[in-house]
């Protein structure tokens, strides 16, 4: 999920970072995964991948994943209901959508960033 620099200590969040942290903070707790669709050419690649939550106040959690290297636009649409959104998804990147009447959660990427680095010594015999 990170990928530490071993010379620097720099820290590099991967893309499952990411899709964890999405999961983490945007899904609530006992929330019930519902049937959601993916515009993939193959089931794996060339498109929109999706996974959608029913959470316990009503409201509907959608986690949207990209995994070309192109930005793609996507039409969110909600099965018997006149609602739908369009997204832009970044290349190789994950968006969570909210449909609910309540106030929207917004938040920005962590940035990288380093700790310093205690190695042990190495004692040759």
């Amino acid at each position: 999920m990170i990928t530490i620099e071993h010379t620097t200590g720099k820290i590099m969040r991967n893309l499952e970072y990411y899709m964890l942290r999405n999961f983490s903070q945007d899904v609530a707790i006992d929330s019930q995964l519902v049937s959601s669709t993916n515009c993939m050419k193959d089931d794996f690649t060339g498109g929109a991948s999706s996974v959608a939550f029913m959470e316990p106040d009503g409201s509907l959690a959608v986690q949207l994943y990209n995994p070309t290297d192109q930005k793609i636009k996507v039409s969110l649409s909600l099965k018997d209901f006149n609602r739908w959104q369009n997204v832009l998804l970044p290349a190789y990147g994950t968006v969570t959508v909210h449909k609910s009447n309540q106030k929207m959660n917004e938040s920005e990427p962590t940035a990288n960033d380093s700790f310093k680095l205690n190695p042990l010594p190495v004692h040759l015999v």
